[in-house]
């Protein structure tokens, strides 16, 4: 088995003369930013407007570019027009665009940025924008690794001449290995793309990632392109990494995933550890996006095999799952596991609701899973313990899998009684907040 070290001798080298150290890193944190409400004065108003193909600039308060600076991977946004709508003007008609603050990002897709206080949020573009960000040279790195986190909300079609996308591209040259790998490529119809849009879980945030230890002789760029044509669509990421020589010093022997009963049991074991703080789980419906679901403290310091296990519980008959460990050191470095398939055997349910996961829902946020036969428009309302109705929500869910969000953040600590209601039934669950 190869065993990990951390190295801190790597150099990240940014196009230009900037050379950054250890790891290259965006959060979208300690950048000037007025964009943190919700209202029509925090929106970008792109000067230029949709009249053509073009570098979009920080105007009115509110960034779209940021410079490498220290250990900060810098971007530049550039637009090109894509519908063909009258009431189509591009940036220009009082639209988020920008990097902004957790206010902003909470209102329009009702999260917060997964790092710090800020992320990078877009809707309704009314065409193409495309974010480069700076080249990353891996010359002699070893155990290089890309994550990020993305965030989806909203119905995606093809409408006005183009059809709504979101793509996630590295960009590898310089090197006798060069390609493009694309993360996530998803449209509003699923033409053209590998995936469509309206099957990403909605306002959940995804992470995804890359093995690059394939690529130590390249350089690499992230491309993000987004074409939206509504206020209802929105895209936002965060925590954005380009890590080398931060492989973790756990040496993984093995991960399974076994069916028991109703339920699937992960089972692991390391071989060795140094500093290990412990494992998130996350799961996935498609192998590509993946969801944390729980989490397993680590040892710590151990020569000898250690074995663990996680039991998810909300799992449903007949559906395929996907899971993955996120290893994480007590200094923040990490390593992702291999990914591990299981399909649940036994007679499908007819009850469109699944299990809400995290349940109890300690940090008011939970999620419950629901599997409509056809697609359609669902009403989910939250009921306190007295049965007074404190929220009602309208959800367009696709046929399948669904993830959607349930906000208790504002709620006290209780059980709360959740309906959801739609053509084919109406199921309820309840809640610990």
């Amino acid at each position: 088995m190869k065993y990990f070290y951390l190295s801190l001798l790597f150099t990240f080298l940014f196009v230009g003369d900037t050379a950054l150290k250890a790891q290259a890193f965006m959060g979208f944190e300690n950048l000037t930013t007025s964009q943190t409400c919700n209202s029509l004065t925090c929106n970008y108003t792109d000067p230029i407007s949709s009249l053509g193909a073009h570098d979009l600039s920080d105007v009115g308060g509110i960034p779209v570019n940021s410079p490498t600076s220290a250990s900060v991977l810098g971007f530049k946004s550039s637009f090109r027009p894509s519908r063909t709508g009258s009431s189509n003007t591009g940036l220009n008609d009082g639209d988020f665009f920008g990097y902004a603050g957790s206010t902003t990002i909470n209102n329009n897709i009702g999260q917060i940025p997964t790092q710090g206080s800020q992320a990078f949020i877009a809707e309704d573009t009314d065409g193409e924008v495309t974010i480069n960000f700076n080249k990353v040279d891996l010359a002699g790195a070893v155990g290089a690794t890309f994550s990020m986190d993305y965030i989806v909300d909203g119905g995606f079609e093809f409408s006005d001449g183009a059809d709504d996308l979101l793509k996630i591209s590295l960009e590898i040259t310089d090197c006798g290995a060069a390609t493009t790998i694309d993360l996530v490529h998803a449209t509003g119809t699923g033409a053209g793309g590998t995936t469509d849009l309206n099957t990403i879980p909605d306002a959940q945030w995804m992470t995804v990632s890359q093995n690059l230890s394939s690529f130590s002789a390249c350089k690499i760029k992230l491309k993000i392109i987004i074409d939206l044509n509504s206020s209802t669509e929105e895209f936002a990421f965060d925590d954005i990494r380009f890590t080398a020589g931060m492989s973790l010093p756990v040496e993984f022997v093995a991960i399974a995933a076994n069916q028991r009963k109703d339920a699937v049991l992960l089972d692991w074991s390391t071989a060795t550890e140094t500093d290990n703080r412990g494992f998130t789980v996350e799961r996935s419906m498609n192998g590509r996006s993946f969801t944390p679901i729980g989490w397993v403290d680590g040892i710590g310091e151990a020569q000898a095999q250690v074995n663990y296990e996680f039991e998810d519980k909300n799992v449903r008959a007949g559906q395929a799952y996907y899971y993955r460990l996120r290893q994480e050191d007590f200094d923040g470095a990490f390593e992702y596991s291999s990914i591990v398939k299981i399909t649940i055997t036994g007679e499908a349910s007819d009850e469109v609701a699944g299990q809400f996961f995290p349940n109890p829902a300690v940090s008011g946020q939970s999620n419950i899973e629901l599997y409509p036969t056809e697609a359609g428009d669902w009403i989910l309302t939250v009921v306190d313990a007295n049965g007074r109705l404190l929220t009602e929500t309208k959800h367009t869910l696709a046929a399948g899998y669904n993830l959607v969000p349930v906000n208790l953040v504002k709620q006290p600590v209780g059980t709360y009684l959740i309906r959801i209601s739609g053509e084919e039934q109406t199921v309820y669950r309840k809640v610990i907040r």
